[in-house]
């Protein structure tokens, strides 16, 4: 998480230094103006103002950092005193992702587990399985060895097509 800081904070730097007024005589506004035209703030402030809005900035972010140091300084980073509950538990936002999020999902997962995959897709090829074996155990008994059955039954076959063919004819 440092790294992204420190980009953000030199980005943050590179663009105020191209608003800098003595930099040049254009602000940024004026450089983002062809992109933004409509929709950027046409602030009216003279350069007095400009420096005491800067330079009240400043003093709050020092403060704020002279703060921060005093509280948390000394050898142990972690000062929960420091922090209230609601902070500590991070908002509860941990709490209300589990409730909303976490726990419908393992009863998902779950049901998924015992109902799904048990039940309907271990029974379809458990199922698949079952039929191919029980065709193959009647698809045995066809198989006798004799040569005379294997003609019976491509005679059989060729009458039912000569069947066929010739009902077609009539029909038609």
């Amino acid at each position: 998480m440092l790294v992204p800081l420190f980009i953000l904070a030199f980005l943050s730097l590179v663009g105020e230094v191209i608003n800098l007024p003595w930099a040049h005589t254009h602000s940024l506004n004026n450089w983002l103006a062809p992109v933004f035209a409509t929709d950027l703030y046409n602030d009216q402030l003279t350069p007095d103002a400009q420096w005491a809005l800067g330079l009240a900035d400043f003093a709050a972010a020092i403060i704020g950092v002279i703060i921060a140091v005093s509280l948390w300084r000394g050898e142990t980073v972690d000062k929960p005193a420091l922090e209230p509950a609601f902070l500590q538990r991070v908002w509860y936002w941990d709490d209300f992702y589990d409730l909303v999020i976490g726990r419908p999902s393992q009863r998902v997962a779950a049901f998924c587990a015992w109902v799904l995959d048990a039940r309907v897709i271990d029974g379809a090829v458990n199922g698949t399985a079952h039929v191919v074996k029980t065709a193959a155990t009647s698809a045995r008994k066809l198989q006798t060895g004799y040569a005379r059955n294997y003609a019976l039954g491509i005679a059989l076959g060729m009458a039912l097509v000569v069947a066929f063919m010739v009902s077609r004819t009539w029909w038609s």
